[in-house]
């Protein structure tokens, strides 16, 4: 199975081929902020499905959520620090490739953060629609290439 290299590697060709088409058809807006946190949410959402397993992709993520956090509450989101905080313990109880492989729970994950976003900071939601579309292409890219590398090569983790 795919590493957390090749999962960047294949995110970050997801990423280019989501950017280019949707800049191509003036859907997304071009500035170099959004660009660099729809990178941002496209990597992490391509290591994501595998933050239910101990692996660097689990450090890397948890480290990435800790620092939200502490972010959070430095900024005086105390409620969203504590969602972030509590969210963070699920995929330490499930097993791997369940939920966190479906894309479904993907999908349920950003529109829960998007309804989020839209009721505690409603001037961020056009951020945070981006974010969420990256971040669900990401996962998906991780999901995809799982799958061809189990059916190319008949194992898995």
């Amino acid at each position: 199975m795919p590493n957390y290299d090749k999962h960047l590697i294949f995110g970050g060709l997801v990423y280019v081929g989501l950017i280019v088409g949707l800049t191509r058809l003036h859907w997304m807006p071009i500035t170099i902020t959004l660009q660099m946190q729809t990178l941002a949410s496209c990597l992490i959402g391509a290591l994501f499905p595998d933050i239910d397993t101990k692996s660097k992709i689990q450090k890397y993520l948890y480290t990435i959520i800790m620092a939200s956090i502490v972010w959070l509450f430095a900024s005086g989101m105390q409620y969203e620090a504590a969602v972030l905080g509590i969210v963070s313990l699920l995929p330490l109880i499930v097993r791997h490739r369940g939920i966190f492989h479906r894309i479904w729970f993907i999908g349920l994950i950003c529109g829960a953060l998007n309804l989020l976003c839209y009721l505690h900071h409603p001037t961020w939601i056009n951020t945070c629609y981006w974010n969420s579309i990256f971040f669900t292409a990401g996962a998906t890219s991780h999901i995809w290439l799982d799958m061809i590398c189990t059916y190319l090569f008949g194992k898995q983790r």
